[in-house]
């Protein structure tokens, strides 16, 4: 049996690999949109997927809009806002508790959501969020060089919330709330 022989069947084993590898993630975020959309049914909220690229939905309702992104990343990690641009994430390890993540990388994905000034609408409130994908362990922000702060739903760290996707339907209410910490509202600047 020749070399080429050989080669044709695993190309097309790996071409038929990266189609249906293809295919799979379409229909999770296919589904992910559904359930989201569902949701905002049910809470009688408007569901907008937009025109341009730089946020991947909207909610929306009388009194307020959020622009939101979805940022995949796996389930055993933990996400860092260092600052307004710069996002951290840290993954990989095992199980155990107190654990380090051995593996680190910059969500540069996230930079036209990060950069994204929305125009005001009216009267609403302005939200813009950060959905980690399918979840993340802990979600943190440096205060200054030697302080971290744990982010919850309702704080806003330089104008954006973040939450993982695991806690977004059952925490959505936090998330509309405003920390009392927080003197201004940073989303209508």
């Amino acid at each position: 049996m020749e070399l080429h022989q050989l080669l044709i069947p695993i190309a097309i084993c790996l071409i038929v690999c990266l189609i249906l590898t293809l295919i799979i993630n379409k229909l999770k975020e296919k589904v992910l949109y559904e359930e989201i959309e569902t949701f905002c049914n049910q809470k009688g909220l408007k569901f907008t997927k937009p025109q341009e690229n730089r946020y991947d939905f909207s909610i929306e309702n009388d009194s307020f809009i959020m622009y939101c992104a979805i940022c995949k990343v796996p389930s055993n990690s933990s996400v860092t806002i260092n600052s307004k641009s710069t996002w951290c994430l840290r993954f990989g390890g095992g199980k155990r508790q107190g654990r380090n993540y051995p593996n680190k990388r910059y969500l540069n994905e996230l930079k036209p959501f990060l950069n994204f000034n929305p125009s005001k609408k009216g009267d609403k409130v302005i939200y813009r969020l950060v959905i980690f994908h399918p979840s993340t362990e802990i979600i943190l922000r440096y205060m200054n060089e030697s302080e971290i702060m744990e982010i919850k739903p309702d704080n806003v760290s330089y104008g954006f919330k973040a939450i993982s996707y695991s806690n977004f339907f059952k925490q959505f209410d936090e998330l509309l709330k405003i920390n009392k910490k927080d003197t201004t509202n940073p989303y209508n600047n």
